[in-house]
């Protein structure tokens, strides 16, 4: 993302750009009562009233676990040598509020990936916020799926190893809303 900021700001100098990083639900709120422009996070069949998507990039999933596990010595590993690891998830187990739906459907894609690989987590944790996800992990040995390049976490204990499965892969979108007149925005990043 950073290349194409940057080639943004030098072609239209006089819009401000402000990037800020929010957990999916609330980067869906701030379209949806227009904190913000665009957001760009990972396909969801959640639809929310007034919010547009077009598909920007497929990302590979990462497997984020402790750096002393030992597939963290890995360049990639198989989706399925995951089988009986501590799985740790950002959301709650039980709720019904649209914040806990569109948890269930990044959720739901991974159980179904985890599925189709035949891999049973041997137990399932749960975090509030996306920031305790890499804590977690490192308190419990768990590990984690991700989206490669939608976020980073830099911490020494913690490691981002990639799938090699051809199946690994996830769509990020452009989110806007559909009132929003910034077609520029739209344009220069391809969409």
């Amino acid at each position: 993302l950073e290349p194409i900021l940057m080639k943004f700001t030098a072609e239209f100098p006089n819009i401000e750009v402000i990037t800020d990083t929010y957990p999916v639900t609330q980067g869906y709120c701030a379209m949806y009562d227009g904190a913000c422009d665009l957001a760009l996070m990972h396909d969801s069949s959640i639809k929310v009233k007034r919010v547009q998507k077009k598909k920007f990039v497929r990302e590979r999933l990462v497997c984020m676990m402790r750096a002393d596990n030992p597939l963290a010595m890995r360049d990639a590993i198989e989706i399925e040598e995951l089988n009986g690891e501590i799985f740790v998830n950002y959301g709650t187990e039980h709720s019904e509020d649209l914040e806990h739906k569109i948890l269930l459907d990044g959720a739901y894609v991974i159980d179904c990936l985890l599925a189709i690989h035949g891999v049973k987590p041997k137990k399932q944790l749960y975090v509030r916020h996306p920031d305790m996800v890499g804590l977690k992990i490192s308190q419990s040995g768990g590990v984690s799926i991700a989206v490669n390049g939608q976020r980073r976490i830099d911490r020494k204990y913690l490691k981002m190893v990639p799938f090699m499965n051809e199946d690994c892969f996830t769509d990020l979108c452009f989110y806007y809303r559909e009132d929003n007149t910034m077609t520029l925005p739209l344009r220069a990043f391809g969409v």
